[in-house]
């Protein structure tokens, strides 16, 4: 008779090229076995029920024509090794996921024996049922999280602690999921930019008692880890070019690459750049790279940026508007961010900013307005983002080209490149945003249609005159 325990050691054990008594230690499981039972035996046996067809897909050649029952076994033994060498995560997997076939097949004794049970429920201790039902639950999902995982053991009797169990987790976790390793990279002065967008945790105030979600485009040079964001509102791609180049006249000059993740406006799909994005980079003269989808530690660099924004920036920090954001957000990087000792590099960035070898930037430099031609209507407003702006009612009827830029919104006549509108740029919505001088033209044109016409009076002796007593 196999109990529950029995079956997965002698499962887990032979999926490692160490002998079971390095990966499990057998004086630990044998107080538990019944009498006259011994563990070694039984590990043949399992293999050439449930291991053996699946190893001859990797394996021991040997395997499709046994000469004798200790050979076969011998053979299951060289495939399971040779498999686990090939994949062990999968196989391991592949293995404690049979678990309920196996319990299907043959006759278990007492799932739940007694022995450490009471010791295991007053101390939180380790008893080898719920060790094995841990490694059971890790077959099916690697990445089980603690939390669940102890909801799942609570009923079987484990009454101990989180923090226990997490222990345990730690130690049996790399058998199941192999960790990832991480290399260390050393940029060359003006190698590269990481750039990426962060979102603030408040709205921003944008007057008239409203708020809105704004995003930060933030870059930080590779080398000498020098930083500068900007404030945007939508993710559309010409403002995020906009604060990307705004980002790079605070920086002083030109990387050799931008790297970016895969952000709509600028992905195209297939890790090609958007047409836009392709223009900003060859009108700057610098190269784009698009990391690998689901993988921010390629820009590690800048996503450390923003966790040091979330506990420094952020924090106790209040603001008036966009226009004050963006003030508060260029005087921490210059007072805070940019001259503080980095780990990182065992400098600060400020002091290496000398060293790095950026390019100059190449004039004209690229222009993100939006555009508009428009004709100036009978009531002379321009609808943008929801607002309204005025224009100027002499233009009525002529056509003007409106430019929407990050602060500011105008219209330049067509015909004779007069400024028909200037207005600073609102945020807010559902707003109506009028000048002063347009305004009194307006009233000045209304009072004129409403004045009555003069008439001229004549005396009445010029009548007497005209007509004979």
């Amino acid at each position: 008779m196999l109990t529950r325990f029995e079956v997965i050691a002698a499962l887990l054990g032979q999926l490692d090229d160490r002998p079971i008594e390095q990966w499990i230690t057998l004086e630990h499981w044998r107080g538990g076995l019944p009498p006259g039972v011994e563990l070694e035996p039984l590990l043949p046996e399992l293999l050439q029920r449930e291991l053996i067809e699946h190893q001859r897909a990797y394996g021991c050649r040997r395997c499709a024509s046994p000469e004798t029952e200790h050979e076969e076994a011998d053979h299951a033994f060289e495939a399971a090794r040779a498999s686990a060498r090939i994949r062990p995560e999968g196989v391991i997997r592949a293995v404690i996921t049979e678990l309920a076939a196996l319990e299907q097949d043959l006759s278990f004794s007492d799932p739940r024996p007694q022995l450490h049970t009471a010791t295991w429920q007053a101390t939180g201790l380790w008893s080898r049922e719920k060790q094995f039902s841990v490694l059971f639950h890790f077959g099916r999902d690697a990445r089980l999280p603690v939390v669940r995982m102890r909801e799942l053991l609570q009923p079987l009797g484990y009454a101990g602690g989180e923090s226990i169990l997490k222990e345990h987790v730690r130690e049996i976790r790399p058998l199941f999921l192999a960790p990832r390793t991480y290399q260390r990279t050393v940029y060359l002065p003006g190698e590269i930019a990481q750039c990426d967008l962060w979102e603030p945790g408040r709205e921003i105030p944008v007057g008239f008692g409203q708020t809105r979600r704004g995003y930060v485009v933030t870059m930080t040079l590779g080398y000498s880890r020098l930083s500068a964001g900007t404030l945007i509102f939508s993710k559309e791609a010409p403002d995020i070019l906009a604060g990307l180049l705004r980002c790079l006249v605070q920086l002083g000059g030109l990387p050799g690459t931008l790297v970016w993740d895969r952000e709509g406006a600028l992905h195209a799909g297939g890790g090609r750049p958007t047409e836009i994005f392709a223009g900003f980079c060859g009108q700057l003269t610098v190269g784009w790279h698009l990391c690998a989808p689901r993988d921010p530690e390629a820009k590690g660099i800048v996503e450390r940026l923003h966790g040091f924004m979330e506990s420094s920036f952020e924090p106790a920090r209040l603001f008036a508007g966009p226009a004050d954001f963006q003030r508060q957000l260029d005087g921490w990087f210059n007072e805070r961010a940019n001259v503080r000792f980095h780990r990182g590099i065992r400098a600060r960035p400020i002091d290496r900013l000398a060293e790095e070898q950026l390019r100059a930037f190449a004039e004209p430099l690229p222009d993100f307005d939006r555009r508009l031609v428009l004709r100036v209507p009978p009531q002379p407003y321009a609808r943008v983002d929801t607002n309204d702006y005025s224009l100027d009612p002499a233009f009525v009827g002529r056509r003007v080209e409106l430019r929407v830029s990050q602060t500011e919104v105008c219209a330049i006549a067509l015909d004779t490149g007069l400024i028909v509108a200037s207005h600073e740029r609102s945020f807010a919505r559902y707003r109506t945003v009028t000048a002063l001088e347009h305004a009194r033209t307006l009233r000045d044109q209304r009072e004129a249609r409403q004045r009555e016409p003069e008439v001229e009076h004549r005396p009445l002796s010029r009548y007497d005159r005209l007509i004979p007593a």
